[in-house]
């Protein structure tokens, strides 16, 4: 059977679809940390971990209530540069987290949250990378 190529030019030419989808996936992404957080987060006893999710979301928080005259996050601006730099500066205490209070012995009901915590930090950094994507294919620069 014969079929006619995608003309990947009209995909990728809808921009501002998907970074609606990305900003999309990193409020959700963002949303779900701060509730497993919230629940792990007396047992964590890591302050330093629940202060950079917080400024994380406050990062975010400030760049989707400022978005562009098309409705897209500013992807120009260095507050964008200094979240994805927040998101990703957050492996090393949450690694060193998951690893520490995983050899503790806690519940398993604990682990798996802390698990899912762990995983929507990393989640997070791996949005990160398409942000950045975004930011380097802006139409209109």
């Amino acid at each position: 059977m014969s079929e006619s190529q995608v003309d990947l030019s009209v995909i990728r030419g809808d921009w501002y679809y998907h970074m609606g989808y990305v900003t999309n996936a990193m409020n959700r992404t963002l949303d779900r940390a701060q509730r497993l957080w919230s629940e792990v987060a007396a047992e964590a006893g890591d302050e330093e971990v629940g202060q950079q999710l917080e400024a994380q979301c406050a990062m975010w928080a400030a760049l989707t209530s400022d978005l562009d005259d098309k409705g897209a996050v500013r992807t120009g601006d260095q507050a964008f540069l200094d979240f994805i730099a927040a998101c990703r500066s957050t492996k090393d205490s949450c690694d060193a987290l998951e690893t520490a209070l995983g050899a503790g012995g806690s519940s398993s009901i604990y682990d798996s949250t802390l698990e899912q915590f762990t995983e929507a930090c990393r989640q997070a950094r791996g949005i990160c990378d398409d942000l950045e994507m975004m930011r380097e294919q802006r139409p209109d620069g």
